[in-house]
């Protein structure tokens, strides 16, 4: 998903086919629905991969203790897979469940609109990845 037009689609397309989810968010004052869209959101995130290169040193810990990204090196974090951890999200990864207590992510102002956040947990889990690519590399190779 990119756009808020296929979001809004999956939103209704989730609101269409649970009556129960549907009366739920009808019933619901503001911040219950917008914490249902953030439950939607976790479950399909706008972006399931994000790319970016270091522009200084930064230090990640790992499950082995830790490493440093050098600058001009490309890290892709694992949005979705994140999203769906039961380790990150609870029990019950890959449903809807409005109310969930995530603890996590970059918070409201982290995504669009500032009305909803991720649970995305980079360090110390596997969902991030150094790219074996150049700073030079061009984006229409497999560098992204």
């Amino acid at each position: 998903m990119v756009t808020t037009r296929e979001f809004i689609c999956l939103a209704a397309w989730h609101l269409f086919e649970d009556r129960e989810l549907f009366d739920r968010y009808r019933a619901a004052d503001e911040p219950e629905r917008l914490g249902l869209l953030q439950e939607i959101l976790r479950l399909e995130p706008v972006v399931g991969r994000l790319s970016r290169r270091a522009t200084a040193p930064l230090r990640l810990p790992t499950r082995d203790g830790g490493t440093t990204v050098p600058p001009g090196e490309l890290i892709t974090v694992f949005v979705d897979e994140a999203n769906t951890d039961p380790d990150v999200v609870g029990p019950d990864p890959y449903l809807l469940r409005p109310g969930r207590a995530l603890e996590l992510g970059p918070g409201a102002a982290g995504l669009p609109s500032g009305t909803v956040r991720t649970a995305v947990r980079v360090p110390p889990s596997p969902y991030w990845r150094r790219t074996s690519c150049s700073a030079g590399s061009s984006r229409s190779t497999a560098c992204g």
